[in-house]
């Protein structure tokens, strides 16, 4: 789970019925929900008999041959991973998928359509440098052999690997040689523009991999200055950052003295650290609110997942993140970098009919997302994707 933030409010009768007495929670890509949080966690987790997000698909369950991929997961990332394997084993594509041990789970062990390999073996992060080259080298290596004998013809990246470069450019031409169908997944278009680091050479190889086949951008210093605001009306707001930081320590160093320059250290709580899966749904299903207040991004998984537990979503107008919101019944949009209009769309937010009946809107949101983002659609989406190359003489 990346950074994000939630935001709740005790006027809600129905979530008071999990979470008496509670005050207002904002949520962010790195926020959370009020004082009353563990509590509220705890009753959830207890009672809670909600739908997994990872429902079996309805893709036609018959046996297929037609697809044989290999599925290359650059070692992480479960949901999406899980979620996509899921969609597509059910409706009876064969998947080769190249993990790691954070992979090595039952449901891709135990699934008869998916031949699991773990070709990057330990990913820790706490070892020493010489053992990070002896298993990144190591893990090239067993790559290139595995594609040079692999019978599937399409090859699908998730996530490139430690060396973009090569990635980008040589590997995927490696790929092209040996007569492969190459697709990838761009989560960014361009992350390292997203995060200030930019550089001739990044455009260059990005420009190579999409023909073949740091201004931090989450925008919490204008969360926490609206957030300031907030609570200048009504103390009963609380907001959760929570996840693990993809910004540099510079910058969060600076949302922290910021925090404390606005004397509202003592309504926020910060989890910054990696949020485990088990628990995200905990803090979305506790949440009144998701906030994502970036400054620019082309897509975010986190509205998606939010949307999967019900949850509405507070999102600047950046990227394409605008064309996801259905204005009041699915959240609102603000104008980026404007905390005074994120002041003014949090406080509609718990002004309005969506939140007041948030329980029912709740299922609503639920169905929307299952109906548009659903593993089945995007299942169906690539394998469509999937048909043209095998059809495609390029």
């Amino acid at each position: 789970m990346t950074s994000s933030g939630f935001v709740s409010d005790s006027r809600s009768e129905k979530l008071e019925e999990h979470a008496p007495s509670c005050p207002k929670s904002l949520g962010a890509d790195s926020a959370a929900p009020s004082t009353c949080l563990p509590e509220r966690l705890e009753r959830l987790d207890a009672a809670s008999n909600a739908q997994s997000p990872f429902q079996p698909s309805t893709l036609n369950p018959q046996p297929s041959t037609k697809y044989h991929v290999t599925v290359l997961t650059g070692g992480d990332d479960r949901p999406y991973v899980l979620g996509l394997a899921e969609a597509f084993t059910s409706g009876g594509v064969t998947l080769d998928v190249i993990g790691s041990d954070d992979l090595s789970l039952p449901e891709l062990l135990n699934n008869r359509r998916i031949n699991f390999l773990n070709l990057r073996g330990d990913q820790h992060p706490n070892t020493s440098l010489a053992r990070k080259i002896t298993r990144v080298l190591t893990y090239y290596a067993r790559l290139v052999i595995y594609a040079a004998k692999a019978r599937p013809q399409i090859f699908h990246i998730l996530w490139n690997n430690k060396f973009e470069f090569f990635d980008r450019t040589l590997l995927i031409l490696y790929y092209r040689l040996l007569g492969k169908k190459v697709v990838f997944t761009a989560h960014n278009v361009n992350a390292s523009k997203r995060d200030g680091s930019d550089s001739l050479l990044n455009r260059f190889s990005l420009q190579i991999q999409y023909r073949l086949v740091n201004q931090p951008y989450k925008g919490l210093e204008y969360l926490v200055a609206a957030f300031a605001e907030l609570l200048k009306s009504d103390r009963s707001y609380r907001l959760i950052i929570a996840g693990k930081p993809k910004w540099n320590e510079v910058y969060w160093n600076g949302i922290e003295r910021l925090i404390e320059d606005l004397s509202v250290r003592d309504r926020i709580i910060p989890r910054i650290e990696h949020v485990p899966d088990e628990e995200t749904e905990l803090y979305f299903k506790a949440a009144d609110v998701l906030v994502l207040p970036y400054t620019q991004v082309f897509q975010s998984g986190v509205i998606f997942l939010g949307y999967s537990f019900g949850l509405p979503a507070i999102v600047a107008d950046v990227g394409s993140l605008k064309e996801e919101v259905i204005e009041g019944k699915t959240g609102f949009v603000f104008k980026p970098r404007d905390s005074s209009d994120l002041v003014a769309k949090i406080d509609n937010y718990f002004k309005s009919e969506l939140f007041h009946n948030l329980e029912t809107r709740r299922a609503e949101i639920k169905a929307y997302a299952n109906e548009r983002y659903s593993w089945t659609k995007v299942a169906m989406i690539t394998a469509a994707t999937y048909s043209r190359l095998l059809a495609s003489d390029f």
